[in-house]
């Protein structure tokens, strides 16, 4: 009896044996065709080639995580060249303070936040004014514009949601999706009458481009 249990038992032993083998040159031979493939890969980082030696596999991952990355540097920088690629006139109008089309009113126009940052929610600030100086109250101001090198309006509804006295409103859901020339157009409407004033604005670029860490 018990040497029929020890036969038994070597059998059973030898059998794990052979899975523990088997399961082993499996693994190794994933890593093998892993590296292998891994020593060949060329990567490009501003036009120089290099290759890279690598010998296992997480480093080789490393490797495609961080050329991710690059691709997606390369990428904001493309598009910020796109962005930029239309010049401004230059003999545009840039103040934010002057009289209405028909000489109604005196608007004066401000942003409540320096600096205006790209795809950024922000409010402004509308002053109305006679040509002579007084507030101009109880003024209803429709608001427009958009950018005409492109031909787009704003990427929200921007509205005046509040008399602020003196003359002063408060324009909110102003947003700027890229740089470049924009126009903000006010139709002011009072017991004075209806008048049009059209300011432009020129959203610069970030002044720099954040890189992000490659390990």
């Amino acid at each position: 009896m018990l040497a029929s249990a020890r036969l038994v038992n070597a059998a059973v032993s030898s059998r794990l044996n052979k899975v523990v083998a088997t399961a082993a040159l499996n693994a190794n031979a994933v890593i093998t065709a892993h590296v292998s493939k891994a020593k060949q890969k060329r990567v490009v980082i501003e036009g120089a080639v290099c290759l890279q030696s690598i010998t296992t596999p997480q480093y080789f991952f490393k490797v495609i995580k961080m050329y991710r990355k690059i691709l997606l540097i390369i990428s904001s920088l493309g598009l910020i060249a796109v962005s930029g690629c239309m010049s401004v006139p230059n003999n545009l109008n840039l103040s934010l303070g002057r009289t209405t089309d028909q000489n109604i009113y005196l608007v004066e126009a401000h942003s409540l936040v320096t600096p205006i940052d790209i795809n950024k929610m922000h409010a402004w600030e509308i002053k109305v004014r006679t040509p002579s100086g007084d507030p101009v109250s109880n003024a209803h101001i429709d608001v427009s514009g958009g950018m005409p090198q492109h031909g787009h309006g704003f990427p929200t509804q921007p509205k005046v949601t509040k008399e602020l006295g003196d003359g002063r409103y408060l324009l909110e859901g102003m947003k700027f999706s890229m740089s470049g020339w924009w126009e903000i157009k006010l139709a002011v409407t009072s017991k004075l009458g209806t008048d049009r004033v059209t300011f432009n604005k020129v959203i610069e670029q970030p002044g720099s481009v954040a890189i992000a860490r490659l390990q």
